[in-house]
């Protein structure tokens, strides 16, 4: 167990588990390859959209298909056709430019096109990366995070290899 996971768990009555600790720790450092290689250290939700369209044939449509799966199931309730947006989908905090309307029209469509559910699913990683950096996400609570991360990881990872062999 390392020290900064014991003095987390010690002063703040967590209970971290050195593997949300870790896949915590690979999401960090995912991102920042993520956001120096391709967005020279400046990621903005236009830019991404510009690199979905540049390099779509590059991306995985399976690892793209059951990410953006996963975010469908989790942001969304579907019941007789109705679709509606549980409170997880309002706790990823959207701001005024992060584009909201698209992400929720996204995850409420049946067959939305590869780069959408590209585009959708990277905006929705990074209201994860703004809610943990800026104090909204709970890290005494990660334990409970663990599957948004594993999941961000692969869409990080599928992204910096369309780029970086």
């Amino acid at each position: 167990m390392c020290n900064t996971m014991q003095w987390i768990n010690r002063k703040f009555s967590a209970n971290l588990t050195a593997e949300a600790y870790n896949i915590l720790a690979d999401f960090l450092l995912l991102w920042n390859l993520f956001e120096d290689r391709l967005f020279e250290n400046n990621f903005t939700i236009e830019k991404a959209e510009h690199y979905v369209n540049d390099y779509i044939g590059r991306f995985n449509p399976d690892v793209c298909n059951r990410v953006f799966k996963y975010f469908k199931k989790r942001y969304t309730d579907i019941e007789l056709g109705t679709v509606s947006y549980p409170l997880l989908f309002e706790k990823l905090n959207f701001r005024a430019n992060d584009r909201k309307g698209f992400v929720q029209n996204m995850l409420a469509t049946e067959s939305p096109s590869l780069g959408n559910k590209i585009l959708a699913s990277i905006i929705i990683i990074f209201r994860y990366r703004n809610n943990l950096f800026h104090g909204l996400k709970d890290v005494t609570q990660i334990n409970d995070q663990q599957s948004n991360f594993v999941t961000a990881n692969k869409m990080l990872r599928m992204f910096i290899e369309t780029n970086i062999p």
